[in-house]
């Protein structure tokens, strides 16, 4: 069994005849997924999962058969009101990636309390270099001096 991160973009009921509903990512790769899983997964959440290969006449398939949010998209954010990493309030975005960061590192290495806490802090200082000054350089934009 194979394991990964992604972020549901749809989720999608079984269609007339078939056993799987599926989950869709963003960048087009799409999990068939037990009925009675859907429910656990919403449009804009991230899960790790657990996930089987087959084939079948030359093409690759995918099911998953565990999964476990690593981070959900909170209520009210959706496409008019996203930032650059698609969340309205800049510091759950910030959350959410330090998150899954440290979830990414926890099942690649076991981490002290000290560890953890110089993890934590890397993350968030990567976050403010590199999408914080971008969404308050989008902010700023707007502040122009003319008048109204």
């Amino acid at each position: 069994m194979a394991t990964a991160q992604i972020v549901a973009q749809y989720v999608n009921q079984p269609q007339a005849g078939k056993k799987q509903g599926t989950i869709k990512t963003p960048d087009g790769v799409y999990y068939g997924v037990a009925p009675a899983m859907l429910p656990q997964f919403q449009p804009g959440g991230t899960y790790a999962i657990e996930y089987e290969t087959r084939t079948w006449q030359g093409k690759e398939y995918y099911t998953i058969r565990s999964a476990t949010a690593v981070a959900a998209i909170p209520p009210g954010s959706g496409p008019a009101g996203k930032n650059q990493v698609g969340m309205k309030d800049p510091e759950i975005a910030q959350q959410v990636f330090v998150g899954i960061c440290i979830k990414a590192l926890g099942s690649q290495i076991q981490l002290s309390e000290e560890a953890l806490d110089q993890a934590v802090a890397m993350f968030r200082n990567v976050w403010n270099r590199h999408w914080a000054a971008g969404q308050k350089q989008s902010r700023d934009d707007m502040n122009d001096e003319i008048p109204f």
